[in-house]
């Protein structure tokens, strides 16, 4: 389960830079779940909702978008009641009652339709006025969501608000007032932005603050304290776009000032991308840097000592 939970993490860090992977995502998500799928649900204007869903509910996604987006009790009584407003994880019981899981024709037709009934869902705020948020599908023959699948489910809904986030602001063209440099100083996770060398071109002031606790700056060059035998090489001088490429999982990186390891994700940026920051057009990776404190399982760092 550590592996699988670490894949996922690491898949949704990947949507930052390519909003086009979040199919893939969503389904290490439910990978994490053993359930048959997860979407990522968003309101639209009209007040109906829109879904962006993992392979396996393609089929799902298109009849929803179709015929239910606006008959969704699930989605409308989670509007109603706040939930897409602030963190935190729901389930079906939070939202409708024994009877309408039985009756309702959004669960008697749509989702027993295709083999479907209980939900999990977990908030994602990026932004203001953004309604948004992960929904893990499970199939009608298993049980109701545990309070630990919950706990599990709001770990990654906070990954995902983050990458979503740090998404939204480097497409965002229309922010003619700030460089991205602004932005992504004002965000709660450490950035690194690495050239092909493992040289610092770009650091917002969260990570500033890690530098000579954790991590360290040689030669202009980015290093971290990871244990030598950890599922992922140290960072070093070698050059970085050769290091790092097995997708293991993130990095826990050990600090001399606090006994909460720092969790590294190692984002490649592909060759094709196209950026009108300085800064980034050198970019061939970008570490994210957040504290174990701030939602990172235990599970998942037992798993990577």
């Amino acid at each position: 389960m550590d592996t699988i939970i670490n894949r996922a993490i690491e898949a949704i860090y990947e949507c930052a830079l390519n909003p086009a992977e979040w199919p893939v995502a969503l389904q290490h998500i439910a990978d994490c779940f053993d359930d048959v799928g997860c979407i990522l649900i968003y309101g639209r204007d009209n007040g109906a909702f829109g879904v962006i869903g993992s392979p396996g509910l393609s089929i799902v996604v298109s009849e929803y978008v179709k015929n239910w987006s606006g008959r969704d009790i699930r989605a409308i009584r989670a509007r109603e009641r706040g939930y897409f407003g602030r963190r935190g994880v729901i389930t079906d019981s939070d939202v409708v009652s024994t009877e309408e899981i039985e009756s309702h024709p959004f669960y008697a037709q749509f989702l027993r339709r295709f083999g479907l009934r209980y939900f999990a869902g977990a908030a994602v705020v990026p932004g203001d006025g953004v309604e948004a948020a992960l929904s893990v599908q499970r199939a009608v023959n298993r049980q109701p969501y545990s309070a630990e699948e919950l706990s599990r489910l709001d770990v990654l809904g906070r990954h995902a608000e983050r990458a979503l986030g740090l998404g939204l602001r480097l497409a965002d063209n229309e922010l003619a007032s700030e460089t991205l440099g602004h932005i992504l100083s004002r965000i709660d996770i450490g950035v690194f932005v690495l050239d092909a060398l493992g040289r610092v071109a770009f650091s917002n002031n969260r990570a500033q603050t890690y530098i000579g606790d954790g991590v360290e700056l040689v030669g202009e060059k980015l290093h971290l304290r990871a244990k030598v035998d950890s599922n992922v090489p140290r960072l070093h001088t070698t050059p970085l776009t050769t290091l790092i490429t097995d997708r293991r999982g993130p990095i826990l990186v050990y600090r001399q000032n606090s006994s909460s390891p720092l969790i590294a994700h190692v984002l490649p940026v592909e060759g094709g991308l196209e950026f009108p920051q300085p800064f980034m057009t050198q970019a061939r990776l970008i570490v994210l840097l957040s504290d174990t404190r701030e939602g990172v399982p235990p599970l998942l760092a037992r798993s990577l000592e």
